[in-house]
């Protein structure tokens, strides 16, 4: 529907929007239709909370869409962005690639700098048990050990030690 700006795309979704409620008034129920028809009404009255009750109005259709079957004349994301998706290209140069065979084993392959992706570091101490200051990895050994493996082993050691004391 419209930006904040009073746009003609408000102009001409206000119109769908009300031969909805023309078309539709009896299934939907007299509530819904004084609803929409606030709606609108306040877009008009204050043109800087367009996009506010544009998503309002989607929201309303989509529910009652859902609830009586009617069907809403806006697109269904309800004025959501698209998901983003990686072209194929970019996929095939992600620094991290991940391969599962048949048995289930999973081969990763990093490149050299793919660590510097890694940005969790909370928690990392120095050998002396000391918190680290610093905000990087050295190396994507480091940041996968740090990581996912440290939490991994961390949890078996628990499980076999649970194990042990049954």
């Amino acid at each position: 529907m419209a930006k904040s700006n009073g746009s003609a795309t408000w102009k001409e979704d206000e119109a769908t929007v009300l031969e909805y409620i023309e078309t539709n008034a009896e299934e939907i129920g007299k509530f819904n239709v004084l609803e929409l028809q606030d709606f609108l009404s306040e877009g008009n009255r204050l043109q800087s909370r367009q996009n506010h009750y544009t998503k309002t109005i989607k929201t309303k259709m989509a529910s009652m869409e859902r609830i009586f079957g009617v069907k809403t004349p806006f697109v269904s994301n309800q004025g959501k962005r698209a998901s983003f998706t990686l072209t194929d290209e970019e996929v095939s140069a992600n620094p991290i690639q991940i391969t599962v065979d048949d048995d289930g084993v999973l081969t990763m392959t990093m490149s050299a700098g793919a660590y510097s992706l890694f940005t969790k570091f909370n928690g990392r101490m120095n050998d002396d048990g000391s918190a680290k200051k610093d905000t990087g990895w050295s190396d994507n050994l480091e940041a996968l050990t740090a990581g996912f493996y440290q939490n991994c082993l961390d949890n078996y050691v628990s499980q076999v030690k649970e194990a042990r004391s049954a």
